[in-house]
């Protein structure tokens, strides 16, 4: 979807440390080899440790981004519950980018084998059909619909 590219964009911006869902995951399974890596029972232990990560870092007092998709409003909820406990500014940014672009993007990405994802087709029609994405009124979040072109160049 670009999440990483907009991530690596923050990063440089606001000096922030990134904790993205992708590598956490695949730490997290070393741990469960027989855990199917984009199932539910994974995905909360996923987010549980990016959320956990965060708050360590946060209270050194870092900037950070979590790269993940937020699919789900009740990881969306806990990130809300874990900034407002910390008394830290959050903004969720969602994606909205065309379902023909994100397989385009998954597509290139698995070609050219460079990115820790290992996130396929397969697992793209499984979020699509699984998601539920913010509502317009959701607090906290700002949408950026996908024109073609990266938010450093709008």
């Amino acid at each position: 979807s670009g999440k990483s590219h907009l991530a690596r964009i923050g990063m440089e911006k606001a000096h922030a440390l990134v904790i993205r869902s992708d590598a956490t995951r695949k730490r997290i399974a070393s741990a469960f080899p027989d855990e199917p890596p984009y199932r539910d029972a994974m995905h909360a232990r996923t987010y549980a440790a990016m959320f956990e990560a965060a708050e360590k870092a946060l209270r050194a007092g870092f900037s950070v981004i979590l790269d993940a998709t937020f699919l789900h409003p009740k990881s969306r909820e806990d990130l809300r519950a874990l900034t407002e406990r910390l008394r830290v500014p959050a903004e969720l940014i969602w994606l909205d980018v065309p379902v023909e672009t994100l397989r385009a993007r998954i597509a290139k990405r698995t070609e050219t084998g460079q990115d820790i994802s290992d996130a396929d087709l397969r697992v793209l029609e499984m979020q699509l059909a699984k998601h539920a994405p913010p509502s317009p009124d959701e607090p906290g979040v700002r949408f950026w619909t996908d024109s073609g072109r990266w938010p450093e160049d709008v």
